[in-house]
């Protein structure tokens, strides 16, 4: 006769390998990112409308990937900030001045 018991702590234990184990291979692409030389993955993204090039840059911190976004004359940091129970993107926009 079948045992309920057995048949759902099966089903639970089952459960638990299978996302254990998705949980380990999502933190693949941060483990090689964090093996890698600094700032040596760069993803290009597009062109701005004003015909500049924009490039990411992936920074492996803290367990999370941050992105640097560079063009000819800014630079752009998107950082996590807590406020409270609220979470938000913080960004820091660096200007290069030219000379005229």
């Amino acid at each position: 006769m079948l045992n309920i018991k057995s048949l759902i702590i099966g089903i639970l234990s089952g459960i638990i390998i299978v996302m254990s184990a998705y949980m380990y291979f999502q933190g693949e692409d941060y483990r090689q990112l964090v093996n890698s030389r600094p700032l040596s993955k760069k993803e290009f993204v597009g062109v701005l409308p004003n015909g500049k090039n924009l490039e990411r840059y992936l920074i492996p911190y803290k367990g999370r990937v941050h992105y640097v976004y560079v063009t000819e004359d800014s630079t752009t940091i998107n950082k996590k900030t807590i406020n409270g129970r609220t979470t938000n993107i913080e960004s820091e926009t660096y200007l290069v001045e030219r000379k005229k």
